[in-house]
């Protein structure tokens, strides 16, 4: 009597040997979060008011810290009424300036000052009716 045996084989391939292509995927890691920034100061002037009781001018000035631009000055001191006081920039540059405020008539006014990024800040302006001299 013959017996036949049969024999099957199978090979699994286990991925590491001499014969693979494939490289190891890279382990994930997730990378750290960025400390969240602190928003930047806006403009800040040396006064928040100016109050002229006499007819001299009066200046103010401003700086920001860690800013190295010029700024732009508005104003509401010359309204459709009349002329408050008139604002003039002394200096501008490298993150500090300067304006000179002349009182023209009783009133207040206000004067911002803004950076190159929109950041601003406000000086309020008050002329006592004593600070206009009459010629």
């Amino acid at each position: 009597m013959k017996r036949l045996f049969a024999l099957t084989i199978v090979l699994a391939g286990c991925g590491g040997g001499a014969g693979s292509t494939t490289p190891p995927a890279p382990a994930q890691t997730s990378a750290p979060s960025p400390a969240p920034s602190a928003t930047p100061a806006p403009p800040q002037p040396s006064t928040s008011n100016v109050v002229m009781q006499s007819a001299a001018a009066q200046q103010f000035s401003v700086t920001e810290p860690g800013y190295a631009g010029r700024y732009t000055e508005s104003d509401t001191c010359n309204p459709y009424t009349g002329q408050i006081a008139a604002v003039a920039t002394v200096a501008n540059g490298n993150g500090a300036a300067s304006y000179s405020v002349t009182p023209i008539n009783a009133g207040t006014c206000t004067v911002t000052i803004s950076d190159s990024a929109g950041r601003s800040s406000s000086v309020s302006v008050s002329i006592a009716a004593a600070a206009i001299t009459v010629q």
